[in-house]
């Protein structure tokens, strides 16, 4: 045993809710609300506690900022996931890689390596008729910790703790 990871490899993901007053707790995974992601799908070694820590700690320094829509694109393998492509910035820079800082320390494998740090793109993607419309400005305002959970009813996500520039957070 000596050696062997005695946690459970969670799958989590990091996003900022484009409606943050509208987030539910548990969701089908094919129906995400409007979100940025922040850092793609990873596992960690250690246990969720140390992760919950230390975001809460860099949620203390978060402030909120907003990102300009700057065109449409399809992004995925096949290039049939239509999204909306936000203006790269300082603010949302430096926070992916606080982000990755934080999942690196804890012993972070990412689904997708190359979509993070330099490969790191930010956009929404268009949930059915949800979309953003090229020159709007969203704000950031919040930092949301979700995890995928197997339901008989399929794929799930369940958000564990969202946190808020002013220095908030919530359980869901």
């Amino acid at each position: 045993m000596l050696g062997q990871n005695i946690y459970p490899m969670e799958k989590y993901v990091i996003v900022s809710f484009i409606n943050s007053s509208e987030i539910p707790n548990t969701f089908p995974s094919s129906e995400w609300p409007l979100h940025l992601t922040l850092l793609r799908n990873f596992t960690i070694k250690s246990p969720l506690e140390n992760l919950l820590e230390e975001l809460d700690k860099c949620s203390k320094n978060i402030k909120a900022f907003n990102m300009l829509v700057e065109n449409e694109s399809v992004f995925g393998s096949n290039k049939n996931i239509p999204v909306s492509v936000l203006q790269v910035n300082k603010n949302v820079t430096e926070l992916h890689a606080d982000l990755v800082t934080i999942a690196d320390k804890l012993g972070a494998v990412y689904d997708d390596p190359q979509f993070v740090g330099e490969g790191y793109k930010p956009h929404v993607t268009v949930q059915g008729e949800n979309k953003l419309n090229v020159g709007q400005n969203i704000l950031v305002d919040n930092i949301a910790l979700a995890s995928f959970v197997k339901r008989p009813e399929g794929k799930m996500v369940k958000i564990i703790r969202t946190f808020y520039s002013k220095g908030d957070s919530v359980d869901m």
